[in-house]
């Protein structure tokens, strides 16, 4: 907020980094106190009411600061500086949201004591060996690996379509405006959020691994038509069904990473978790640039990520099956 005030663009750009490390912190958390605090039993419900609550405030906060963007924003301003020191009063708000956040979590139960024997060792980490650790424990679990795998492709398409949406838009429907685009990918959020308590009203006490080769099937379907829509309102329609099937999709994966870890693993898994979906959103913002540098359409991106995400969810589907019935056959 401070560089907002001063007009310092980099030292806010760079800002963002310490904000994405302080979500690599959070998320695993997160995800593993829900099962602390709801058990096996009730994971999907759990995971479904928390993805759509996390959609709701994602959806909220993007309408609204891009609709205070729009109304702060004075055509023909160029300089960053300037606009940056338009939007100081935004900084402040964020600020309260995340006192308020702060307040929330202070009341959270604490459910059990910390290990007082952990510690963490730089010396290893900066050699790679805790990475390496973390990777061989989500390797030792088949289930686990094929359904980080599946959430790895869902969120990296997810990641691709934020980043060549906008110039699809405009080439497609000629919209340019900052608060129509956010409108029509909210669609997406929104259908999430359906996806999600469906998901969880599916799968009562228990996990409900069908939904995820449904949700596969309405995702493949939604991306492979979104490259030749040619009206607003049916990329929101497409975007609303693209994100109905990917909570589907992404609730039981996500309860099956958390129920197949084991209990003192599970921060560990859940953090390697996250290292691969942001490594794989990382690899596709790389193609995503390919592609720009190359001067090739963003129609054209879109159809080779329907084409990928086509073969990969077969791939994933089928052996997360495999594994399933193997473990199956285990306990029989």
């Amino acid at each position: 907020t401070v560089s907002y005030i001063l007009g310092w663009f980099w030292v806010a750009f760079a800002l963002t980094f310490v904000l994405a490390m302080q979500s690599a912190f959070y998320g695993p958390a997160k995800l593993g106190y829900i099962k602390v605090l709801y058990g096996d039993n009730n994971l999907t419900e759990a995971n479904g009411a928390a993805q759509a609550t996390a959609m709701v405030a994602v959806l909220l906060g993007t309408f609204t600061f891009s609709l205070f963007f729009e109304l702060s924003y004075i055509e023909g301003m160029l300089s960053k500086s300037t606009i940056l020191q338009n939007l100081w009063w935004m900084g402040l708000l964020l600020i309260l949201f995340s006192l308020f956040e702060w307040y929330l979590v202070r009341r959270l139960p604490v459910t059990e004591t910390q290990d007082k024997h952990l510690r963490f060792n730089v010396s290893q980490y900066m050699k790679g060996q805790l990475l390496h650790s973390n990777i061989k424990q989500i390797q030792s679990n088949s289930i686990i690996l094929w359904s980080i795998l599946g959430l790895c492709i869902f969120w990296s398409a997810g990641q691709v379509i934020l980043a060549a949406f906008p110039a699809f838009a405009k080439e497609q429907v000629h919209i340019s405006n900052t608060l129509v685009l956010q409108l029509i990918l909210a669609s997406t959020g929104l259908g999430i959020i359906v996806g999600a308590i469906l998901a969880g009203r599916f799968s009562k006490g228990f996990i409900n691994t069908r939904l995820i080769a449904l949700g596969a099937v309405g995702i493949v379907i939604g991306l492979t038509v979104l490259p030749f829509l040619k009206s607003a309102s049916l990329m929101a329609l497409d975007f609303a069904c693209i994100g109905i099937a990917g909570g589907l999709f992404v609730v039981p994966l996500n309860a099956l990473v958390q129920y197949h870890a084991e209990p003192n693993k599970l921060g560990l898994v859940l953090a390697g978790k996250n290292f691969f979906q942001n490594i794989c959103m990382l690899l596709f913002l790389v193609l995503t640039a390919v592609f720009a540098y190359k001067g090739l359409s963003s129609q054209q991106l879109l159809i080779v990520l329907a084409i990928f995400v086509v073969i990969a969810s077969i791939i994933m589907v089928i052996h997360l099956q495999k594994a399933l019935r193997s473990l199956n056959n285990q306990i029989e």
